[in-house]
């Protein structure tokens, strides 16, 4: 039996509206970046708070912070963002820190990935502290490479 386009479309609004009525979830997140390299006279990163859905394609850029550069070993930082929902049955928010950084004695950038803890969607207010240490994961060509 085949099942008329029409509902098909009809099915395709209900589920957009659905995703769309979720409540908006306001995210905080501090914390340190450290550069623990010794021969770093100055140092410059920059740090994304993602949202990456499992189902569908794409991510979600909550927050960002930077670039900022320093000449001592640690940068201080701050971002405010916000989520409206997340996908279709997915109750939980999957975000990542995303850094780039010069942490190096070889004037390269640098970016790693952290995954956080999963945030239920129900939540209407989250607080992150997120301290992370500077690490040579992967080469980027841009502090923008996230």
């Amino acid at each position: 039996m085949k099942v008329p386009i029409i509902c098909l479309l009809q099915l395709l609004l209900i589920l957009v509206v659905v995703k769309k009525t979720t409540q908006r979830t306001d995210i905080y997140m501090k914390g340190n970046l450290t550069c623990v390299s010794h021969w770093t006279p100055k140092w410059c990163a920059r740090i994304v708070l993602v949202e990456k859905d499992t189902l569908e394609s794409g991510t979600d850029k909550i927050a960002e912070f930077g670039v900022v550069c320093s000449k001592i070993p640690w940068i201080e930082y701050e971002m405010k963002g916000f989520q409206d929902g997340d996908g279709f049955y997915d109750i939980f928010y999957e975000m990542s820190a995303v850094i780039t950084h010069s942490c190096s004695g070889r004037d390269l950038i640098w970016k790693q990935e952290h995954k956080l803890n999963l945030i239920p969607v129900s939540k209407t207010n989250v607080t992150l502290v997120e301290h992370f240490a500077m690490s040579e994961a992967f080469r980027a060509k841009t502090f923008f490479d996230d």
